[in-house]
């Protein structure tokens, strides 16, 4: 093998080793947190899967209002030209879930997490969902999606 060849083989796993040790997150994908459609509601929950989204330890808010960043995890919307901070109810460095604000436009919308004030490179924080304006998703006692359905009783005023 020439020496050439040899500086070839050497920058190729130069440049393969940078590009597995990208700094920030990868958004592997985004949706609805009961179903993990694409189709997500305004005001809904909504979950986010990857890697590097967040600390090695899950942490779950326990404090209210809930804030727009937890323990360095945050989230934006960006639908039109317009970004909206999403608050962070659940971290961990595999998933990520937040609530979509109520005042999201409507259609194709951009989902971004940051952590620690980075975001990956060349858009792999982001994944696209579909806002809607209502979409029934149920969360079950497999947490799959599938089999028995999860309901509580609501607070009524009477």
């Amino acid at each position: 093998m020439s020496n050439k060849s040899v500086r070839h083989l050497l920058l190729l796993g130069v440049v393969s080793s940078a590009l597995l040790a990208q700094s920030g997150p990868m958004v592997y994908s985004a949706g609805n947190a009961a179903d993990f459609s694409a189709n997500v509601a305004q005001g809904s929950l909504i979950v986010i899967s990857g890697s590097s989204l967040g600390p090695a330890t899950p942490v779950t808010a326990s404090t209210f209002p809930l804030s727009n960043t937890l323990s360095g995890t945050s989230v934006t919307v960006t639908s039109s030209s317009t970004t909206l901070n999403c608050p962070v109810t659940y971290t961990s460095a595999g998933e990520v879930t937040a609530i979509l604000p109520s005042n999201t436009s409507l259609g194709f919308a951009n989902i971004t997490v940051s952590y620690n004030g980075q975001t990956g490179s060349n858009g792999s924080s982001s994944a696209v969902v579909t806002v809607v304006a209502s979409s029934v998703g149920i969360f079950t006692s497999t947490g799959t999606g599938l089999g028995t359905g999860r309901f509580s009783p609501s607070l009524s005023r009477s």
